[in-house]
C-alpha cells in the first residue's frame, strides 16, 4: 500500500513542480506586471496542445540492462513522455518483425539525449557496452545515471568522467532526470 501512495505522491509532486514552472514561464500569460497571478485568467488553464507554442521536443534515448534495471527504464518512460519528450526504451519503442539492432543504432543517431542506466547488469552488457560505444562515437550529450550500488572504480567506457545522477529508486531517477534536462534544454 506505502508503495502506491508513493508513487501517487510522486506523480502530484512532479505535476505541481511542472506547473509552478509553467506559472514563472513568461508565456504562461498568467501573470500581471508585478509578478501576481491573474486570478481570473487562473481559471480558465488549459493545456496547450501537444506542439503549440511548445519547444521542439527532445529525443532522449534510455540504454539499460534487462536484467536488473527495466523497471528504471519504464519510470523515465513513463515520467518523461508526461513532459512531452520522445523516449526510446527498446521494450515499448519497437514492433513486431522490425529489425531491432537497427532500430536501436537509428534512434541513437537521432537522439538528442543519451540517457545510461549504469547498474552492475550494464556493466557487463555487451547490447548496452555497443550503445554507449556509438553514442560516444556520434558525440552524443550523455547523461550517466548510476545507481548507488554501483563502485565508480568499476564504471567503464570514461562514463565516471561525466557529471551524472546518483539514483537509489526509480522515483529518484525519473525526479533527478528531469530536472538534469530541463536544465540542459533552458541553456
Amino acid at each position: 500500500m506505502s508503495e502506491r501512495i508513493n508513487k501517487i505522491f510522486f506523480k502530484i509532486n512532479t505535476h505541481l513542480r511542472a506547473f509552478d514552472e509553467y506559472l514563472k514561464s513568461e508565456s504562461s500569460g498568467l501573470r500581471d506586471v508585478s509578478g501576481r497571478i491573474d486570478k481570473d485568467d487562473f481559471k480558465t488553464i488549459t493545456p496547450k496542445p501537444k506542439g503549440v507554442g511548445r519547444p521542439a521536443m527532445l529525443k532522449i534515448f534510455v540504454s539499460y540492462s534487462r536484467s536488473d534495471a527495466r523497471d528504471f527504464a519504464e519510470a523515465i518512460q513513463t515520467h518523461l513522455t508526461d513532459f512531452d519528450y520522445t523516449v526510446f526504451t527498446d521494450i515499448n519503442s519497437i514492433k513486431a518483425r522490425e529489425i531491432w539492432n537497427d532500430i536501436i543504432k537509428d534512434n541513437i543517431s537521432n537522439c538528442d539525449i543519451f540517457v545510461v542506466i549504469i547498474t552492475r547488469g550494464a556493466l557487463i552488457s555487451h547490447h548496452v557496452e555497443r550503445e554507449i560505444l556509438q553514442a560516444i562515437r556520434e558525440k552524443k550529450s550523455i547523461i550517466p545515471c548510476v545507481h548507488r550500488s554501483v563502485d565508480e572504480e568499476h564504471i567503464r567506457w570514461g562514463l565516471d568522467k561525466i557529471q551524472g545522477i546518483k539514483f537509489n529508486n526509480e522515483y529518484d531517477l525519473a525526479r533527478e532526470l528531469h530536472s538534469r534536462i530541463n536544465k540542459l534544454r533552458n541553456t
